[in-house]
């Protein structure tokens, strides 16, 4: 079994272990290796030669899938023609194989110099992305009064200098006005359209891929509630997002014809779909849609409604734009009065 690219690979794997049991491993066919006095099986997957740089959070989404596949007796492997690519680096650290692809090496067309440094030049670029990500939810939330450079890194969960940074853009920029009190340096939103602009700039380059599946529609009345009850035990972190929550924010009736999720990355991911009782679908009969996301920004600001987390306003506003959703536009109005 090969996969074809690495990055796209850790969603594809996530779907099948949601879908899978250990007997689907044990009659793969899988390459056996001994290690160490211990058996396992060998799943390569060939990391992408165009790849420079990784998704955010790639690293614990494939920690995560390795402790998963252990419980089944098999290790991602990653051919690569580079072990020093910023895909390698992040893999290797999450505990998975690298071995150096010689066969695509050396195919024609494929001859390459390293660029390490280049590379891992860019792997603090995604997570400097997704910072910014959480301080334009944290400028939105505190929209209507003034706030240190520090302060706003606190309630962002930021570092000060990426605050300092993203803030003196903005203040160059004229949507954020700059004054002196006491000693320090205090900081207010002023265009509201520029703030949701710049967060949906950003936003776009975030990797998504929402994965789809139907629930009976006996099980799908009850899915808020079972949601619910097998995050708080497990401790999965979860967002509702999608129209249902934009609904909630835009004051109109909430409709549970279909649930969107975002879903931290866990162990407990095909725990979570078995008791949801969901069921792999396309596009079109899809009624519960999952993204497991490691998007720091996710998680910040989220609403309590009816037992639910909802995402913040920004994160919804970005998913509706993404699907393309009219309701988008309705909530970027919002978000900006």
């Amino acid at each position: 079994m090969l996969l074809p690219v690495a990055i796209e690979a850790v969603g594809e794997l996530e779907t099948v272990l949601a879908m899978t049991s250990a007997g689907f491993w044990r009659t793969s066919n899988l390459p056996e290796l001994d290690i160490f006095g211990r058996r396992t099986r060998l799943l390569f997957v060939r990391a992408s030669v165009k790849t420079s740089t990784v998704e955010f959070g790639l690293t614990a989404r494939a920690r995560n899938l390795a402790v998963a596949l252990e419980a089944y007796g098999v290790t991602p492997v990653l051919l690569t023609q580079d072990a020093r690519s910023a895909v390698a680096i992040a893999v290797r650290e999450a505990g998975w194989g690298i071995i150096a692809d010689v066969a695509e090496a050396a195919a024609p067309g494929n001859r390459r110099h390293p660029s390490f440094d280049s590379e891992i030049d860019d792997l603090p670029r995604s997570q400097v992305v997704g910072r910014q990500l959480n301080l334009f939810c944290a400028l939105w939330q505190i929209r209507d009064r003034p706030i240190t450079a520090t302060g706003l890194a606190v309630i962002a969960e930021i570092s000060p200098p990426v605050a300092r940074q993203v803030l003196f853009e903005a203040v160059a920029a004229g949507w954020i006005s700059r004054s002196k009190r006491k000693r320090q340096y205090e900081y207010k939103v002023e265009n509201r359209r520029a703030l949701v602009d710049r967060f949906h700039a950003q936003a776009r380059a975030e990797f998504r891929r929402w994965q789809c599946y139907s629930v009976m529609p006996d099980i799908f009345a009850s899915l808020p509630e079972r949601l619910v009850n097998f995050c708080r035990l497990t401790r999965v972190e979860y967002a509702v997002t999608g129209r249902y929550a934009a609904t909630h924010y835009l004051g109109g009736r909430q409709a549970i014809s279909e649930m969107r999720l975002r879903v931290a990355s866990s162990a407990h991911l095909a725990a979570l779909l078995a008791h949801l009782r969901a069921a792999p679908a396309s596009h079109a009969d899809a009624n519960l849609k999952i993204l497991v996301s490691l998007q720091p920004a996710c998680w910040l600001f989220r609403t309590r409604c009816h037992g639910l987390d909802l995402a913040n306003p920004m994160i919804v506003a970005a998913d509706l734009a993404q699907t393309g959703d009219a309701l988008g536009r309705d909530m970027d109005s919002w978000l900006c009065t």
